[in-house]
């Protein structure tokens, strides 16, 4: 998550009672992995990498995106799934690639609140 988050930083971390939105920061624990990541898909959102991420036909933000990993084409996530980027877009394993990818609601431990 640099340069948000770097190695060493303390975070305080909601475990309950989630109510999660687009940018939140999110702690996951994917198999033996615990990962940080940021929110830019919700379930039901339709995501599209074009150079930039589209969600729902709208241009996410202005970082741009040179590897789409496994995003090919238009995804459409189901009910309890998210879609997650580092947010060094460039140089992190994500929910582009297959060590990672789509996120299941119940992979996800807390939300940041304060680092």
């Amino acid at each position: 998550m640099y340069p948000t988050l770097k190695n060493g930083n303390i975070v305080l971390m909601k475990k309950y009672n989630l109510q999660l939105n687009y940018n939140d920061i999110v702690v996951i624990k994917k198999e033996d992995k615990i990962i940080i990541k940021r929110i830019v898909g919700l379930p039901n959102d339709s995501l599209n990498i074009d150079n930039y991420l589209y969600v729902n036909g709208k241009k996410f933000d202005n970082k741009l995106i040179e590897k789409k990993g496994i995003i090919e084409s238009d995804i459409l996530l189901k009910e309890n799934e998210f879609f997650v980027l580092g947010d060094n877009r460039n140089n992190s394993i994500d929910s582009r690639f297959q060590e990672i990818g789509i996120i299941n609601k119940n992979e996800i431990i807390g939300k940041v609140l304060f680092k």
